[in-house]
C-alpha cells in the first residue's frame, strides 16, 4: 500500500491493486473500467470512526489528461467494511481521445498517473464532507491494453487523425491544404467526384510547392503518355501496384526500412485501409486482367 488516505491516527486506506478491463458497449464511445482493490489499515479491535466514500479518479498520461473515472452506481463505502473493498470506476472515451492515448503510448506499456479522491464523513451524523486525495501510478502492460481495445471494438477500425499542415513547412503547402479542405467539404456534401478531383488538384499543388520528388522516368513516361485511356478500375489496380513498392522495403528487411517514421506508418495504414475497402468493388470483377509490370 502506498501513502494512502490518512483517516485518523489509527486508520488508513490505500490502493492494494488496480487494473483495467473493457466495459460495456456505449453509443459514440468506448467504456474503460478501472478496478481498484483498497486495503484498510485499522488498529486491531478498533471500529472505524469515519465513513469514507470514493468519488473519482483523475487519470493522466505524462502531461495529457485522460479523464475522470467515476464509481459505478451502487458503490459501497470504503469504511466501515469488514473486508477488503473493491470499487469499479468507469470512464467513456471517444475515438479521438483513444487515438491520442495510442500516440502517447507508442506501442509500449500504458502508465497512468492517477489521483484518487474520496469524501470522509464522521460517524456522528454530520454531513459536512472532508475531501481527501492520494496519488498512485497504475501500469497497464501493452498486451492487456491492446486486448482491451480489441474487446471494445476499437481495433475494428483504422483510427487515424492526420492534421492539415498550416505552419512551418506547411506555409509552402497552404494552397494544397486549402484544396484538401474543399475536398472534404465536397465529400460531406455527397459530391464524391468533385472530392476526388480536388485531391488531384492537391497533388498538383504539392508539386508546384516544390515537393514533387523524382519518380522513376519509365513510370513517369508511362503515366504521361498512356494513362489517359485507363478506366477507374485500372487506375485503382495501378495505385495498388505502385503503393506496394512503397511498402516493400519494410516487408523484406532491406536496410532502408529504418528510414520509415511514424508519419510513414500513418500514410501506409490509411492508404492500405482505404484500398482494402475499395478493391472488392473496383478489382474483383476482373482479377486476372494484366496490368503494368512494376517490381518491388
Amino acid at each position: 500500500m502506498g501513502q494512502g488516505w490518512e483517516i485518523s491516527g489509527q486508520e488508513r486506506v490505500g490502493v492494494k491493486k488496480a487494473w483495467i478491463e473493457p466495459g460495456t458497449p456505449v453509443a459514440g464511445g468506448y467504456e474503460i473500467r478501472l478496478l481498484v482493490d483498497f486495503l484498510e489499515d485499522v488498529a486491531p479491535g478498533r471500529q472505524p470512526s469515519w465513513f469514507l466514500w470514493a468519488t473519482s479518479v483523475e487519470a493522466s498520461i505524462e502531461t495529457t489528461t485522460l479523464g475522470s473515472f467515476r464509481p459505478l452506481p451502487g458503490a459501497q463505502p470504503l469504511l466501515p467494511r469488514a473486508y477488503e473493498p473493491r470499487v469499479i470506476y468507469s470512464l467513456v472515451l471517444d475515438g479521438r481521445r483513444l487515438d491520442a492515448v495510442e500516440d502517447l503510448r507508442q506501442g509500449k506499456d500504458l502508465n497512468l498517473n492517477c489521483w484518487f479522491y474520496a469524501n470522509r464523513f464522521s460517524n456522528d451524523g454530520r454531513a459536512n464532507p472532508h475531501p481527501m486525495a492520494m496519488q498512485e501510478h497504475v501500469k497497464v502492460d501493452a498486451r492487456t491494453w491492446t486486448e482491451t481495445l480489441s474487446k471494445l471494438g476499437y481495433s475494428d477500425f483504422i483510427h487515424i487523425e492526420i492534421p492539415i499542415p498550416r505552419t512551418a513547412d506547411g506555409d509552402l503547402l497552404r494552397a494544397a491544404a486549402g484544396l484538401l479542405e474543399e475536398g472534404l467539404a465536397k465529400q460531406q456534401q455527397g459530391e464524391h467526384a468533385d472530392a476526388v478531383g480536388r485531391c488531384r488538384m492537391v497533388l498538383d499543388a504539392i508539386k508546384q510547392a516544390g515537393f514533387g520528388g523524382r519518380p522513376p522516368e519509365q513510370i513517369l513516361s508511362y503515366l504521361q503518355q498512356d494513362a489517359g485511356s485507363l478506366t477507374v478500375d485500372e487506375r485503382t489496380a495501378l495505385m495498388r501496384a505502385t503503393f506496394r513498392t512503397f511498402c516493400s522495403p519494410a516487408a523484406h528487411g532491406r536496410s532502408d526500412r529504418e528510414e520509415f517514421t511514424r508519419d510513414d506508418a500513418t500514410f501506409a495504414l490509411a492508404t492500405t485501409a482505404a484500398l482494402l475497402r475499395l478493391v472488392p468493388r473496383r478489382l474483383a470483377m476482373n482479377p486476372s486482367a494484366p496490368g503494368p509490370a512494376i517490381s518491388g
